[in-house]
């Protein structure tokens, strides 16, 4: 890469999703000299992911009761995945008017997410629902 002195101490690391189309002066010898794939979770990671956005939320049961069951419903869920999961999961409590989240929201949300069905537009009293059932508030 230009503009590096020969004995300057510098590290590039970069990062894509989509390296079968990166271009290939970029892979030539003396620029990214070394390649690491990172895999998406597996089971127990799915797992532990769940367990670190379920501690957030509030719901009928304890986080662990969820992320195992959850994470078994989820493979090959990516952290962004579980991520939009839970936030359905509180969206679709809020359009209930549910106070705690279940598993029947969870299994509907991962329903939703896995056939990309449609999004639905949040009133503002679901909105201020949901943040009340994240973050205690409102």
């Amino acid at each position: 890469m230009n503009g590096f002195g020969t004995t300057s101490l510098v590290v590039v690391l970069a990062g894509t999703n989509q390296s079968d189309i990166l271009d290939n002066a970029l892979l030539r010898p003396g620029r990214f000299d070394h390649q690491i794939t990172i895999d998406e979770p597996d089971i127990r990671g799915c797992e532990q992911i769940f367990r670190i956005y379920l501690a957030k939320l509030k719901l009928e049961q304890e986080p662990s009761y969820y992320s195992e069951r959850l994470a078994a419903l989820t493979p090959g869920f990516a952290g962004a995945d579980i991520a939009n999961v839970c936030n359905e999961a509180v969206l679709i409590a809020a359009r209930s008017e549910d106070t705690l989240i279940s598993a029947e929201h969870f299994e509907s949300a991962i329903d939703l997410y896995k056939q990309g069905g449609e999004k639905k537009c949040c009133l503002p009293r679901i909105w201020s629902y949901c943040f009340w059932l994240v973050f205690g508030a409102c």
